[in-house]
Formats: structure tokens, sequence, C-alpha cells
């Protein structure tokens, strides 16, 4: 049972574009669930609507913003944030 962790870093990439990572310890997102990870029907838990990601995702494609995801099941995933030009 390991206590959870959230480390925020901000950074410049290399095109100069500044960016906010989010990385967690927790358990990780399969391949097949971020395939679908964006979609307002992905529910990987059932205390979850679903949306969240969802409506993250429309309001980063509205501005012109990057985001990716790394993840290791039973190590944690991260979130990267690019704000692009």
């Amino acid at each position: 049972n390991k206590k959870g962790l959230i480390q925020v870093l901000s950074f410049f990439t290399d095109k100069k574009e500044i960016a906010v990572k989010i990385i967690d310890n927790g358990n990780g997102i399969t391949d097949d669930i971020q395939d679908d990870l964006f979609k307002n029907i992905t529910q990987s838990e059932k205390k979850s609507s679903g949306l969240g990601l969802y409506l993250c995702k429309s309001i980063i494609d509205e501005h012109n913003i990057e985001i990716e995801i790394e993840s290791t099941p039973n190590l944690g995933s991260s979130f990267t944030i690019i704000f692009k030009d």
C-alpha cells in the first residue's frame, strides 16, 4: 500500500513552448484505456462519469494546446500540457 504522490513541473520545451507536467504514482493507465481516455464514454471506475478528461481535451483543442500521456501500469502516469504559440 503505497502513499499517493503528485508532482507538478513547469518547463520550456525545445521549441520554447511552455509546458506543465503532472505526474502521479498511482495505478497507471493501460494502453487499451489510453486509446479511449478522452472520449466521453470512458469509465474506468464505476464512481466516475467519464466526462472529466473529455471536457479537458475539448478545452485544450479549442485553445491550440497539446496534451501527452505517459503511463505504466502499477507505476503511475504523467500528463504533459504544452501551450503552443
